[in-house]
């Protein structure tokens, strides 16, 4: 195993993953190298991992999104490269050794993603192309296809994913990224509260030069939306359509963003009336902190 790695781990509500997951990279003996930012979760109590765990734990007091919280645990990680994971991901400490050595045979890697799966096996669509709208909207077809359970849809998927290759953009649910890349591209975009994120920064890695790849030898379980499964009454669930979102800092004019939403939407671009966003100058004014309850 790299000692040089660092492992930042973004939490929201979770704690029952959190605790999975952190007992798993205990097993493998990189406790010493994880960094755990809580989102703000108002039932989080760092303590009772602490005496568990020997990792660092970052609390922030609010939520104020899935990029601010991947900065503040990059500003404490101390390793290169930097694995980032959501406390709703399983990997092992096998997974991740299999990872860096895929990792360490690639020409100028920026980004490194393995690939996802949910808890019934099926693979989840974390890479993809440039957000072009056709692009976007294949990409979504296929999302809604391997959700419904799509056998056809699953296993044309499962052909692309073999492999390693370079693609446009990896999930930020479980990403290897190199240090030198997040110097020359710059933090995670805090303009975005959740989603795109990930998109954005794999976009200006490799604007700057880096390569960002997907890997499908190695698999991690991914249980996508954990933190979102919450009482209703509790949490302003919208659902909505986001119709385009525009990457302004990759030169890229529009994608569009078909996305079922349900807590927080990319803070940039063309609004629908139905989303209740605040632009300003051409960019989304930041969500009231009542209104957005997940990462």
């Amino acid at each position: 195993m790299q000692r040089d790695l660092s492992i930042v781990i973004v939490h929201y509500r979770t704690p029952d993953l959190l605790r999975r997951l952190l007992q798993s990279l205990q097993e493998a003996g990189l406790l010493g190298q994880t960094v755990v930012v809580d989102n703000g979760s108002p039932d989080f109590d760092p303590r009772t991992f602490r005496e568990e765990f020997p990792a660092q734990f970052v609390c922030l007091p609010v939520n104020r999104g899935y990029s601010f919280a991947v900065n503040r645990g990059v500003e404490r990680a101390s390793g290169d490269p930097i694995l980032l994971l959501n406390a709703d991901v399983s990997i092992t400490g096998g997974e991740i050794e299999r990872l860096l050595r895929i990792w360490r045979g690639l020409p100028h890697p920026g980004a490194l993603g393995p690939l996802h799966r949910n808890s019934q096996g099926v693979p989840q669509q974390t890479f993809g192309k440039h957000p072009t709208l056709w692009n976007e909207w294949r990409r979504k077809c296929l999302e809604k296809n391997l959700r419904r359970g799509n056998a056809r849809a699953a296993t044309r998927f499962e052909k692309t994913c073999r492999g390693t290759r370079e693609v446009a953009w990896v999930s930020g649910s479980c990403l290897l990224i190199a240090r030198e890349a997040l110097q020359a591209a710059g933090p995670w975009d805090e303009d975005y509260f959740l989603y795109f994120e990930d998109m954005d920064w794999c976009l200006r890695a490799q604007k700057a030069g880096y390569r960002v790849y997907h890997t499908g030898e190695v698999s991690v379980l991914h249980e996508h939306g954990e933190a979102w499964r919450l009482p209703r009454k509790k949490h302003r669930f919208t659902t909505a359509k986001v119709s385009c979102v525009s990457f302004r800092s990759t030169g890229i004019p529009f994608g569009a963003m078909s996305y079922d939403c349900t807590c927080g939407w990319p803070r940039r671009g063309v609004s629908l009336p139905r989303i209740n966003w605040h632009q300003r100058a051409g960019r989304c004014a930041r969500p009231r902190p009542d209104r957005v309850s997940c990462m």
